[in-house]
């Protein structure tokens, strides 16, 4: 049985998705994240390391609704589409 994950204090999904979903063993699957503004009025474009701090603190609260941490989780894979961003996202 799987439970949607839809926090109220993270943005909200774009599109017909839900934050996360929680499969059979707790294993909690999490949708793309995004500098996105928690009151869905936009995304905070402009400083690279703005956005990535308010995409992963985006991708906390979605952890936290499901009753999880960062010590819980197994993988996060990143797309960044600048190889100039690699050295600044591994900083943060």
């Amino acid at each position: 049985m799987r439970k949607e994950v839809d926090p109220v204090d993270a943005p909200p999904a774009i599109g017909p998705f839900a934050q996360g979903i929680i499969g059979q063993g707790r294993t909690l699957f999490v949708t793309g994240q995004g500098p996105q503004l928690a009151d869905g009025s936009g995304f905070a474009l402009g400083d690279f390391e703005q956005e990535v701090r308010l995409t992963l603190h985006n991708l906390t609260r979605v952890i936290a609704a499901a009753g999880a941490d960062w010590s819980h989780v197994a993988r996060v894979g990143v797309y960044l589409t600048r190889a100039e961003d690699f050295a600044a996202f591994n900083r943060i």
